[in-house]
């Protein structure tokens, strides 16, 4: 392989040249780089060389200088022929720039050997550079060096060759492949950063509109003035713009202005969100350091190095490209852009020098260098001149400063994701704000920038603390504080501000910095910690000022007093008569509660605790409490056209370690039982054994077969008797065959697992008297119970087993349903197996008709502490009245519960009930006895069915 070089002075010099060298009968690859226009000399020569060497492919472009010999000239035309026996030459040409473009021409290559490729663009009016990476997309094997036409800096036409084809616009190349080919690739710039990191925010391609926001021309014209137009690009294409990507360095130099755009064309193309820096030429480092590089024999060495580069090194490009491979065997030019393809990287580069050396009996393919290999010339005593010391000041500053800028862009990046940072003149009117500033105050940056600070102000803040505030900033001092500020939206926010002066070398503040954090959710919660403290509706402390005084007090007594029946009451006359209600009753509470020593809290509807001033001894604290429930009981209250008689139940906790807990478990078991006697005592030390035992005994009970289930008669008020229904009621026989209401051990069970064992164990028991007594038999299910999948799945199976259409479920209202999801599931599933549905303990604690919406019941059981009561308050009867024509619209049978007597079966029945259960319709009693028509004789009190 050989590589020949001549400058064209004329057609004789040329074929003599030809001659000399016998190149008439030879093949390869000439390459012309022409310094000036495209004329019809230039058109002369390319038919003279095609017609002289047929077995020539012919490439080559216009230039910005071109390179002979490691000699620069200028306005010339440079020859080079690559001549060799043992690579193939194919050459192409392209009009189109689009990477498609360039993935369809390299998919026709073959691609069976080693293979470089030359190439050439033109780049004044469309961008080579996506070309190149769809050529190296789909041949990356494919080393490819070349550059953009140049047209000296005129910015006006370039063209490439293509044979005897001049073209302006499109690509040329030319693909060498071979068995043995090796390329030696090197690749520099010395160009560095100098200032601020700027962000490409709005760009097609090559052509840049926008830096950080701001029109590109506004951005030179702020660094270079506004003079830098009057000769553009010249002016300012030795201070490319350096992308940082991927860790490397790419520059890209200006080549057009666009200025009804306010935009410029580069040579390279930029991404969106590329950080990019200007840039300048550290020249002292080019005279430290020379190249070493030099090619082996036999190798073919081009040189393509930029336009702005040379134009800004002037003399000295001519001691960096005779320095390369000894001066003598370097031929190329200077392009608008450099291309270099290689170890799966594709870039074009702007201000760089790409040195490659091919050989076609390498024993590999190719050696690539991307950094400067560089070795120190030792000229110490070289005396600088002033363009090579500004340089380097330029540079070593510029280091110091792009360091430096770095740190901030840091810090500042850092508080701009935590603060909200604002920036606002002498005269408080805004001239920078941040993101956070803009996605906390609705506003955009836009929408602010030269306003005042005002335009955020709260009317809820007062003058005085502007007026601090400007005090303290005018006397070039910080000033901090909690400002309540008013979104774009109207709502506002709380921002803890630190307000810090910024002064010029004078000592004038020059603006202040306002660094603001955000604490609108801390202040927020602090406002609902201290509106939670109290009752909205009483004004009295709440549960979270009990426990908070509990903790603070280490008081162990506690009393909790409720009104029974208070929600079906309040679901009756409606909210706002119980709101009424609860208003008058605390009124009445406050004044007893401080004549007998107490603090009064309202915790939840009619639910009202009494702490004690002072501790008391138990049998005082019961007394005064019994006291207070009597006067409250023996007063009605007057609510709008009633007079409603109240009555409450009390629970007492005492105990060091939960007392509100032990109350609300008395309160409980008060509220269960029948009659005046709802004071019920809860102790520590009697609770935790109570619990102890019980569990045990049940769990015993469940392995030894003691727990029972019983069974009451529901029968219908017409006496028919094919109508008659059973509820199933558990019990616990303990070891001595005496029997056990639940209300003694389920409260304990309930917490365990034994608990879902026991109403496995009823709902079964149900099932076989629904067979035995050849009727409906009701069993009891908690919202506990049913969101018990795997014993929802076991019940589901024995329904389908058979039987289920004599089952009816009955769903313990007393208990609040918080997810109606699982339990209108369960519904629907038990009613596919022929069940009903009950709702049980209608009208206790949580009534709540959205119940009956919900479930659409097919039976409602009236709770028995209203019946009980019918015959002696006109409200329970008329609430029971209420419950039957209720159940009369949504289709639903009413059961009466606690029908102790004659007299209470009387006026039920005049009342429009369907069933009736009761004592005095038929005790709890075994299966076999209910069989049999027999009562059992161990009978349990009233209270315990």
């Amino acid at each position: 392989m050989q590589v020949l070089a001549t400058e064209y002075t004329g057609e004789t010099p040329l074929v003599n040249f030809l001659q000399q060298h016998a190149l008439f009968d030879k093949s390869g690859l000439v390459q012309i780089y022409v310094g000036h226009e495209a004329n019809q000399a230039l058109f002369d020569l390319l038919d003279l060389v095609v017609e002289l060497l047929p077995d020539f492919k012919v490439i080559g472009c216009s230039t910005a200088g071109e390179i002979i010999h490691g000699r620069c000239c200028s306005g010339a035309i440079v020859l080079t022929f690559l001549q060799t026996e043992k690579l193939s030459v194919d050459t192409f040409y392209s009009a189109t720039l689009s990477f498609d473009a360039g993935q369809q021409l390299a998919r026709g290559l073959q691609k069976d050997k080693r293979q470089m490729a030359f190439m050439y663009g033109n780049s004044l009016h469309a961008n080579p550079e996506l070309f190149i990476r769809g050529f190296h997309c789909e041949a990356e094997d494919i080393c490819l060096v070349g550059g953009n036409a140049a047209d000296n800096k005129v910015f006006r036409n370039t063209f490439v060759i293509h044979g005897r084809l001049i073209a302006t616009e499109g690509v040329v190349g030319a693909v060498l492949s071979g068995e043995k080919l090796g390329m030696d690739i090197h690749f520099f710039m010395n160009w560095k950063p100098i200032g601020h990191a700027m962000q490409v925010t709005r760009v097609e391609d090559n052509v840049l509109y926008e830096l950080d926001g701001i029109p590109v021309t506004e951005v030179y014209k702020k660094y270079f003035g506004s003079e830098f137009v009057n000769g553009f690009p010249e002016t300012v294409i030795e201070f490319p713009l350096i992308i940082e990507r991927q860790g490397f360095q790419i520059a890209r130099a200006p080549v057009a202005l666009l200025r009804k755009d306010n935009a410029i064309a580069y040579a390279g193309s930029f991404l969106p969100g590329d950080h990019v820096f200007f840039s300048v030429a550290d020249i002292r480092e080019i005279d430290r350091y020379r190249t070493a590089i030099t090619s082996s024999e036999n190798s073919a060495c081009f040189i393509f190095s930029c336009a702005a580069r040379k134009s800004f090194l002037r003399d000295k490009i001519t001691q960096e490209i005779g320095s390369l491979d000894g001066g003598s065997n370097g031929h190329g030019c200077f392009t608008y852009g450099e291309y270099l393809c290689v170890d799966g990287q594709a870039e074009l580069f702007n201000i760089s020098t790409v040195f490659v050396a091919i050989t076609d009996n390498a024993r590999s393919k190719k050696s690539m260098l991307l950094k400067k290999q560089l070795s120190e010339t030792g000229d110490s005593d070289k005396v600088p001149d002033k363009l090579s010391l500004l340089s380097h000041l330029a540079g070593v500053t510029g280091e110091e400063l792009h360091r430096n800028m770095q740190f901030l862009e840091q810090y500042k990046a850092a508080l701009d994701k935590t603060a909200i940072v604002s920036i606002a003149d002498p005269q408080g009117n805004i001239t920078y704000v941040n993101k956070l500033f803009e996605e906390i105050s609705g506003y955009s940056a836009a929408e602010v920038l030269g306003k005042n600070h005002r335009i955020l102000r709260h009317p809820d803040m007062q003058p005085k603390v502007f007026e601090s505030l400007w005090k303290t900033i005018s006397e070039r001092r910080t000033w901090r504080g909690l400002i309540k500020n008013r979104r774009k939206d109207g709502s506002y926010y709380f921002v803890n501000t630190t307000i810090v002066p910024v002064l010029n070398v004078s000592g004038e503040i020059k603006e202040f910095v306002s660094i603001r954090t955000d604490v609108t959710k801390i202040i927020k919660a602090q406002t609902q910690i201290r509106a939670q403290l109290h009752d909205a509706l009483t004004g009295l402390p709440n549960r979270i000022r009990l426990l908070k005084e509990i903790a603070e007090r280490d008081i162990g007594q506690i009393a909790l007093m409720d009104v029974r029946n208070f929600k079906i009451l309040n679901d009756f006359w409606g909210f706002e008569m119980g709101d009424l209600f609860i208003q008058l009753l605390s009124r009445s509470l406050i004044n007893l509660a401080d004549r007998f020593n107490f603090h009064l809290y309202r915790l939840s509807g009619a639910i009202f605790a009494l702490l004690p001033k002072q501790v008391m001894p138990e049998s005082r604290l019961c007394e005064q409490l019994d006291k207070i429930k009597s006067e409250v009981e023996n007063v009605p209250l007057c609510v709008g056209e009633y007079d409603t008689d109240v009555q409450l139940s009390v629970g007492v906790g005492l105990g060091e370690q939960n007392p509100l807990a032990l109350a609300e478990s008395a309160l409980n078991e008060a509220k269960e039982t029948d009659g005046d006697a709802s004071l019920i005592l809860r102790r520590e030390e009697d609770h935790s054994v109570d619990a102890f035992y019980w569990i045990n005994e049940v769990r015993n009970a469940l392995s030894e077969g003691r727990v029972l289930a019983h069974f009451q008669l529901i029968r219908p008020v017409s006496e028919d008797h094919t109508q008659r229904k059973y509820e199933t009621l558990v019990r616990l026989q303990l070891k001595d065959g005496s029997i056990v209401s639940p209300a003694a051990f389920l409260p304990f069970v309930k917490r365990t697992r034994l608990y879902s064992q026991i109403t496995r164990l009823m709902v079964q028991q149900a099932i076989e008297a629904s067979r035995h007594l050849q009727c409906s038999v009701s069993v009891n299910l908690t919202v506990k119970d049913i969101v018990n999948q795997g014993l929802m799945e076991e019940i589901m199976a024995l329904l389908d087993a058979g039987d289920g259409n004599r089952i009816i479920f009955e769903l313990t209202e007393s208990e609040a349903i918080v997810d109606f999801i699982p339990v209108r599931r369960f519904i629907e599933s038990v009613r596919k197996a022929g069940a009903r549905v009950a709702i049980d303990d209608f009208g206790s604690g949580y009534s709540n008709f959205s119940y009956l919406v919900e479930i659409k019941p097919d039976y409602i059981k009236i709770d028995g502490s209203i019946i009980s009561k019918i015959m002696t308050s006109e409200q329970s009867f008329l609430v029971t009245q209420g419950i039957i024509d209720l159940s009369r619209k949504i289709g639903a049978k009413v059961i009466a519960e606690f029908v102790s007597d004659k007299a209470i079966f009387d006026r039920v029945k005049t009342s429009g009930v369907d069933f009736v259960q009761g004592y005095h319709i038929g005790h709890p009693q075994t299966m076999q006895a209910a069989h049999s028509g027999q009562r059992d004789t161990n009978q349990l009190s009233p209270a315990d069915s």
